[in-house]
């Protein structure tokens, strides 16, 4: 949604590093590096949830309909 193309795993860190997210996205970027560090179940879901939400708002959610079957295990619900 930042006009990001989505890294690979393996360069999740280094894009980060070299290209932080915005200020306004203070909380993702925490859950994104717990999430990096932990790989905690509970982080992952809270993330997408709230970015879920945001997708929805800028009119992506058929994007995010298309990950169904999995939209209720991501949502941790």
């Amino acid at each position: 949604m930042n006009g990001r193309v989505r890294p690979y795993n393996k360069w999740l860190e280094w894009e980060l590093a070299e290209h932080p997210l915005p200020a306004s996205s203070r909380l993702h970027r925490a859950l994104v590096e717990r999430i990096a560090r932990t790989g905690e179940l509970t982080a992952q879901q809270e993330l997408f949830r709230d970015v879920e939400r945001i997708a929805r708002h800028a009119g992506l959610g058929a994007v995010v309909d298309g990950w169904e079957p999995d939209v209720p295990l991501l949502r941790g619900r």
